[in-house]
């Protein structure tokens, strides 16, 4: 009975809200080939900045708001429309 306790369980444990934005990140930057941490911060180099937007559409697409959004990557969420609109001009 005791290897029924260390099976993984057949649905999440402890998800919270902010763990679909997390995964969603993770995903798009190992897509992108950068690391989260250069999604996340301030860094404007072009491919880490697309990366971003990506991040941002995926995000908006999952149902959060800008200022969701904006909040979970410390920005503004004029700064999300912005790059939401940026990567649909580029087709990301």
């Amino acid at each position: 009975m005791m290897t029924d306790y260390l099976a993984p369980a057949p649905f999440p444990v402890n998800k919270t809200p902010m763990d679909i934005p997390r995964d969603q990140v993770r995903r798009i930057a190992l897509d992108h080939c950068v690391s989260v941490k250069e999604i996340m911060s301030p860094n404007q180099q072009r491919h880490v900045a697309h990366a971003r937007f990506a991040a941002y559409v995926a995000l908006r697409d999952r149902g959060l708001s800008m200022p969701q959004i904006g909040r979970f990557f410390k920005r503004d969420h004029t700064t999300v429309l912005h790059g939401i609109r940026r990567a649909k001009e580029l087709g990301l």
